[in-house]
């Protein structure tokens, strides 16, 4: 019984599954673009800004150049 309200068994493993999840996907979906910046600024070594590879992102491929790679990144947080 948690605050009143009687949970099932089967919904005791549900829930807890169901928002690690959410979080997870969140949590992925956020951090990416600035991972995705981070992973260029460091294999360019200091050549450039990080607003630099920012607006060639943009220019070249449009919001989703941010995303590149995150079905990968999706399969190593499922594994994990």
């Amino acid at each position: 019984r948690i605050s009143g309200v009687v949970i099932c068994a089967r919904y005791k493993l549900l829930i807890p599954l169901l928002s690690a999840m959410s979080a997870s996907i969140l949590s992925t979906l956020s951090s990416q673009p600035g991972d995705m910046l981070l992973s260029l600024v460091n294999a360019n070594e200091g050549e450039k800004k990080t607003r630099d590879f920012a607006k060639e992102i943009i220019k070249g491929q449009g919001i989703n150049g941010f995303f590149v790679g995150i079905r990968a990144r999706f399969v190593h947080v499922g594994v994990i």
